[in-house]
């Protein structure tokens, strides 16, 4: 980036299935200095994950996606919020909750949902094939 401003990005949900790719992708030699912080929401700060991606440059922030204080607090100077929330019973009023708490706190120029693409197993079974 040849910009002297670079954005801070969340990932929340970035120790997830889907999110520790992009959290990974974010910190790799080639992206990290196109941003001036990566900051990984989530839930648990001491998880394995967490460390690791806090070790690679990472400022991990425990959120209570339960609870909008803590959503906003999170949040606050983000300009890039990718959202990889799960669709678990847990994770749909966890990223309602987000998408709400990224308006609400009107800072955030790029929104990432978390809806990439459909599920492709059923039951263990491929539904393409």
């Amino acid at each position: 980036m040849s910009s002297a401003i670079k954005p801070v990005v969340a990932v929340a949900g970035g120790t997830g299935q889907l999110g520790k790719h992009i959290t990974a992708a974010l910190l790799n030699s080639q992206f990290r200095p196109s941003f001036k912080e990566i900051r990984l929401l989530t839930s648990n700060t001491s998880s394995e994950a967490a460390q690791k991606f806090a070790s690679q440059g990472a400022k991990t922030v425990g959120v209570n996606y339960s609870d909008e204080k803590s959503i906003l607090s999170a949040i606050h100077g983000v300009d890039v919020l990718i959202n990889s929330l799960g669709g678990s019973v847990k994770g749909f009023p966890a990223k309602n909750a987000l998408m709400q708490a990224a308006v609400k706190d009107g800072g955030i120029k790029v929104y990432l949902p978390s809806e990439y693409g459909i599920g492709l197993y059923l039951r263990g079974k491929n539904v393409l094939m």
